[in-house]
């Protein structure tokens, strides 16, 4: 990581890398081996510089990958979100199904009951009236 320290050290006056000082120009008319002069200044001071852009681009480049890294696993988590929330809806409808289901059931099973019921007081009924149709035929008949 670039510090604000290695920056420091680098340092810079008016703009210009360390060692190149304002009075350095350009200017037309000025002399060949002040400008080779300058150029080399510029050229020296500006290899820390160089250095810590070097340094700077790395960092982005593992700071781009790690936050690429991120971005997949965040929508990995996204995609795992979704499909919890499918899974749970799914739950929802089976359980909502299950107790349709259940009532159903109930109500068929207790609709059976109450005919089985009913079956069983027509056939005590039924057997009642012949017994003591019977047994009025065998009882004697006092005059």
């Amino acid at each position: 990581m670039v510090t604000n320290r290695e920056l420091a050290r680098v340092g810079h006056e008016n703009g210009a890398p360390r060692g190149v000082s304002a009075r350095d120009s350009w200017a037309a008319g000025a002399d060949p081996a002040d400008i080779r002069a300058a150029a080399a200044r510029w050229c020296e001071a500006g290899h820390g510089y160089l250095v810590l852009l070097l340094a700077a681009v790395g960092e982005c480049g593992w700071r781009q990958e790690a936050a690429g890294a991120i971005r997949r696993d965040s929508e990995q988590l996204h995609a795992l979100v979704r499909e919890l929330g499918e899974l749970q809806a799914r739950a929802a409808t089976a359980e909502r199904e299950r107790d349709r289901r259940r009532r159903r059931d109930l109500r068929r099973l207790l609709g059976e009951r109450e005919r089985a019921r009913q079956e069983r007081e027509d056939v005590a009924d039924a057997l009642t009236r012949a017994m003591n149709k019977r047994l009025g035929r065998l009882r004697p008949r006092h005059a």
